[in-house]
């Protein structure tokens, strides 16, 4: 069965042919499963409207970790796409 959820942001970035979807999806869609911050710290349920979960390309990211992101580190990731 394929994801049902739905992102919040949809972030295309193209450079020299080739092309990266960033999904942002609020944590608040994950009710029940629990989230470390970047810092390695559980992420509180009061706490999550605050953070994001990222799908890169299909994948979330990091590769087999339940991370939750700020939307400054979210904004980090896809600059760093752009300017890599």
């Amino acid at each position: 069965m394929g994801e049902v959820r739905k992102p919040d942001t949809v972030v295309r970035v193209r450079r020299k042919g080739s092309a990266t979807k960033f999904e942002l999806f609020s944590a608040l869609q994950f009710p029940t499963e629990e989230f470390d911050n970047s810092d390695g710290d559980p992420v509180i349920l009061n706490q999550r409207g605050r953070y994001y979960r990222v799908r890169i390309d299909g994948v979330w990211v990091p590769l087999g970790s339940k991370r939750l992101y700020t939307q400054t580190q979210c904004h980090e990731l896809i600059r760093g796409a752009m300017f890599e």
